[in-house]
């Protein structure tokens, strides 16, 4: 399937080709067209596509190029987060957004054939997906966090705020803290196991290179044929690169390898009581050295190591910076180039954010900007999700926060779903809403849209 960080940007489509070949790619797998996959058994028998004995390798087709079901779409319902105070880019970013539910429903539509369609916005979706119709939606992902006030199902755009600081933008942190120690991180498809048939020999160190290098840079050729060797017990691990690896898989495979480092399970936010208090800022080439001031939040006396897929050891919270404390940067204040993602990214679009706070002030900044008799109800039903809200102790952190920047007349109460839920939480939002049976009207079908237009059409959605 096409990798969505070629054609999504901030959440928005900027290759509709790519795009259309997702959904082709999505029908195919899902069988969506497949007429035999909705019939009953004796329509099956009767039908005229299935004349043959075995029509699959007679190469008859069961695809009528039709789509069975009414589709709705999630939208990534961001605001403007490039200059918020500017009424022109404002308007601008409101077009800019109805040009593309314009042009998904015309793709849906005319080229996948879909009966009905719908469109919603994925912070609205994820306040259904735990039974509510207003709330705070905080949504932390892999490109950045959120916070979003829903009420009466609908998305306030104004006061939503966003941030950079993500799961992405932690693996890039993660990544200079490797490389202020001086350890190379290979990928996997690059590292070899051979067992050794003698005795020991000694581990060989790496290839020398500037630990000021930045994880995603692209490969040179000339760097894809070096070895490097490792000895971990009886075996021995090569490390080689081969001569046809593109840039773009190579920092594929390091994202994944930050990643399973990331969520290895010996990364916890901070308790709050251990969290700095001292507001003191960090800089673009110091922000990892943050992770230090974090040190002392855990009581454990051993730390365990984590083994790089080439086999180099990396010790979780030694050489001054607690790898352990890694996703409390989230809670923490950072200068306004610290929170910018590194090359780990193959875009560089996370840098342009709306807000530099802390994901705590980011989400009081949001509920201050909503009615003022609607910031109680909000406060009582702050809903989390999204994938990088699964560290240990974050909701216990957040809802800490919350409660000491808040007034004390508000109730601050975090509604964290079960991990799997909060992964998905707007597909599951969207499963629920499309069952109601209030919602059936909500439909634009394919008569409404051939005519009133897609203008006209998309008006309805929220």
């Amino acid at each position: 399937m096409t990798n969505g960080v070629e054609y999504l940007s901030d959440g928005c489509i900027v290759d509709f080709d790519a795009w259309e070949s997702t959904w082709e790619k999505a029908f195919t797998t899902l069988r969506v067209r497949d007429a035999s996959k909705w019939s009953s058994p004796s329509q099956i028998k009767s039908s005229s596509i299935l004349n043959s004995n075995n029509p699959h390798e007679s190469g008859a087709s069961l695809i009528d190029g039709k789509c069975a079901h009414p589709i709705c779409v999630v939208e990534a319902g961001h605001t403007n987060y490039h200059t918020a105070n500017s009424a022109a880019s404002t308007v601008h970013a409101e077009a800019f957004a109805r040009k593309q539910r314009e042009t998904m429903a015309e793709i849906l539509f005319e080229k996948m054939d879909a009966p009905h369609l719908f469109i919603a916005p994925a912070p609205a979706l994820a306040a259904f997906s735990v039974g509510r119709q207003s709330g705070l939606v905080v949504d932390v992902g892999g490109g950045g966090c959120r916070a979003t006030p829903i009420i009466d199902g609908l998305m306030l755009k104004g006061a939503q705020r966003r941030s950079g600081r993500g799961g992405e933008w932690l693996s890039d942190v993660q990544y200079r803290i490797l490389n202020q120690r001086g350890i190379k991180v290979n990928p996997r498809y690059a590292v070899k196991v051979k067992y050794e048939r003698g005795g020991g020999g000694s581990s060989t160190t790496s290839d020398g290179s500037s630990s000021s290098d930045v994880i995603m840079e692209d490969r040179n050729n000339d760097n894809k044929s070096t070895e490097e060797m490792g000895r971990v017990g009886g075996m021995k691990k090569i490390v080689q690169y081969p001569p046809t690896t593109t840039n773009s898989f190579h920092r594929n495979a390091l994202r994944d390898v930050m990643y399973e480092m990331k969520t290895g399970g010996h990364c916890v936010v901070p308790n709050y009581t251990d969290a700095p208090t001292d507001g003191s800022k960090g800089s673009s080439t110091n922000s990892a050295a943050a992770v230090a001031s974090s040190d002392a939040t855990s009581s454990e006396e051993n730390f365990h190591n984590y083994e790089l897929p080439d086999g180099t050891q990396v010790d979780i919270g030694g050489s001054g910076s607690n790898l352990r404390s890694l996703p409390g940067l989230l809670f923490e204040e950072l200068a306004d180039d610290a929170t910018r993602s590194s090359s780990l990214s193959s875009q560089s679009v996370v840098a342009r954010t709306l807000t530099t706070l802390p994901l705590h002030k980011m989400a009081h900044e949001a509920l201050s900007q909503a009615d003022i008799d609607a910031r109680k109800e909000l406060c009582g039903n702050i809903i989390l999700c999204g994938a990088t809200t699964l560290f240990p102790n974050l909701e216990q952190r957040l809802s800490a926060e919350m409660s000491a920047i808040c007034p004390f007349t508000y109730k601050c109460k975090i509604i964290a779903a079960k991990p799997v839920e909060r992964q998905f939480a707007s597909w599951i939002g969207a499963s629920v809403l499309t069952s109601l049976g209030s919602f059936q009207q909500l439909w634009l079908s394919k008569l409404e849209y051939e005519e009133y237009g897609v203008t006209l059409g998309c008006q309805r959605f929220p």
